[in-house]
C-alpha cells in the first residue's frame, strides 16, 4: 500500500522539502548542534585559491592535491601548514618521500615546534601510528598531511620480489588507511591534505587519461581535489573539483 502526503501535494514537492530543511536546521540550532552544518576552512595562504576553494581546505574533510613533479604540491602543504602555525595548531607531516628539508621551514618562516615530521616504514605502520599517537591528540592538530600517497609502500610490497603481483593486497590497504583518515579527522577542527602522484591511464577508445595514484578510493573519501598543471609559460593552473557536485 503506498500512503499518500497530503501536505506535500497541498504545498507542492519542492516548498514542502524546504520547510523540512528549515525545521531540521532550527531544530539544531535550539540543542545547539549548529556548528555541524557551518563549514569551517583553513586558509590556503593564497587568496586566489581560497576563493577558488570557496574558503579553503574544509576542516574535518580529506583534500587531495595531485599533480605532476614540481607543479608545488609541497610547496602549498607547507603554505597550509603556516595557516595551522597561525591558529596555535600542530601538522602532522607524513614525509613517505623523505625529501622535506629543515631549510623550507626558513624559508617558509615556519616554527619547527609546529610540524612533526614522521617517517613510516609502510602503510601498516603508519596506521599504527595515526591510532596511537595522532588520533588521542587530535584536539591540538590543525593538519595532517601525507606527502605522498604513492610512495607509501604495504609491508607485503617491501618483502615482495618483482614478480609478485601486490596490487589488490595494495588496494585495500589504502582504502583502509584513507578511510582511517577520514573518519579520524571528521566532526573536528583537522584537516587532512594528501598529495599525490598522477599517472597514465589507458582508455577503452585506446586515448590516455592521467589519473591520481590509488584513483577509485581518493576519488570515495576526499571531500575537494586539486590537481596541479603547468601552462605552455611554465605557470601553475589549478583545477579543483568537489565531491557530490
Amino acid at each position: 500500500m503506498i500512503r499518500s502526503n497530503p501536505t506535500k501535494e497541498l504545498l507542492g514537492g519542492r516548498m514542502y522539502e524546504n520547510i523540512n530543511e528549515n525545521i531540521l536546521r532550527y531544530q539544531k540550532i535550539f540543542y545547539g548542534e549548529d556548528y555541524m552544518d557551518i563549514p569551517k576552512y583553513l586558509p590556503t595562504g593564497n587568496e586566489v585559491l581560497d576563493c577558488e576553494l570557496e574558503g579553503g581546505y574544509r576542516k574535518g574533510s580529506l583534500t587531495e592535491i595531485c599533480g605532476p613533479s614540481d607543479t608545488g604540491k609541497t610547496l602549498l602543504a607547507l603554505k597550509a601548514a603556516k595557516e595551522a602555525q597561525k591558529e596555535s595548531k600542530i601538522t602532522i607531516y607524513i614525509d613517505a618521500d623523505r625529501k622535506l628539508k629543515i631549510d623550507y621551514f626558513k624559508e617558509h618562516k615556519l616554527n619547527e615546534e609546529s610540524i612533526i615530521i614522521i617517517h613510516p616504514e609502510s602503510i601498516e605502520q603508519l596506521a599504527i601510528i595515526l591510532s596511537e599517537m595522532v588520533k588521542p591528540n587530535i584536539d591540538i592538530i590543525g593538519l595532517i598531511v601525507i606527502d605522498s600517497l604513492s610512495s607509501l609502500a604495504t609491508k607485503k610490497e617491501m618483502n615482495s620480489n618483482l614478480c609478485t603481483n601486490t596490487d589488490i593486497h595494495r588496494s585495500k590497504v589504502i582504502k583502509a588507511l584513507l578511510i582511517r583518515i577520514a573518519n579520524m579527522v571528521r566532526n573536528t577542527e583537522a584537516c587532512a591534505i594528501i598529495l599525490n602522484q598522477l599517472r597514465n591511464k589507458f582508455k577503452e577508445d585506446g586515448s590516455i587519461e592521467m589519473v591520481s595514484t590509488s584513483e577509485r578510493w581518493v576519488k570515495m573519501t576526499c571531500e575537494t581535489r586539486l590537481k596541479l598543471t603547468l601552462d605552455e609559460d611554465g605557470d601553475p593552473c589549478v583545477d579543483v573539483t568537489f565531491k557530490n557536485r
